[in-house]
């Protein structure tokens, strides 16, 4: 458990953003920089497993509601991009990456459970390097991660609403939005050309 942790809170903060002449170079490197953009209260509360009392149908580990590991998957291969099968663990965790290199800018993103069944984070990675590349296309493969959702068309007005301004501002700026839905929460983070998408378990009670 305490490695799928590691690994969500590094998927949290995947993307630094900078300029740089070497706009390729620093495109790579904004896909594994770690940011701490969150203190620790907000990270235990991200994680924390609910207390509620579950039923048996209702898995026992957070969640993201109405979403399953094979609905992502699918979601991610019609964009044309692959993943990695599932690394899991042994306290039956598992994480699955998934990588890019589209013209005009580098993908990356990662998928994440505490369970076979059930999803706790997916998230979505663009650092672009080239005028060229569309940001449409961001936008579609963004909506396309929450179609799962009963809240979808909210889902998908909050990140139209923010994404633009967030992959516009400046590295100084520290840009993030956040928002919580009934079935997950949604987090928005980058600069300069380059944006995340989060994709959480809802733990709040």
């Amino acid at each position: 458990m305490k490695r799928l942790l590691i690994l969500i809170i590094f998927m949290l903060f995947l993307v630094g953003c900078g300029s740089s002449d070497e706009k390729i170079q620093i495109a790579i490197q904004q896909t594994q920089i770690v940011q701490m953009q969150a203190t620790n209260d907000s990270l235990q509360t991200q994680i924390q497993v609910p207390t509620a009392t579950l039923t048996p149908d209702i898995p026992d580990v957070p969640y993201i509601k109405n979403l399953t590991y094979l609905e992502v998957y699918d979601a991610i291969s019609d964009s044309y991009f692959r993943c990695s099968n599932r690394e899991f663990f042994d306290d039956g965790s598992y994480e699955s990456n998934c990588n890019w290199n589209l013209s005009g800018a580098i993908y990356q993103a990662k998928i994440s459970g505490y369970s076979e069944d059930t999803v706790f984070s997916v998230g979505s990675t663009y650092a672009v390097y080239s005028d060229d590349f569309k940001q449409e296309y961001i936008l579609e493969n963004f909506l396309t991660l929450v179609s799962f959702s009963d809240e979808s068309e909210e889902m998908g007005n909050w990140i139209k609403n923010n994404y633009l301004e967030i992959y516009n501002s400046d590295y100084d700026d520290n840009a993030n939005a956040e928002q919580i839905f009934d079935d997950a929460k949604l987090m928005l983070f980058g600069a300069d050309e380059c944006v995340t998408l989060l994709i959480i378990a809802n733990t709040t009670p």
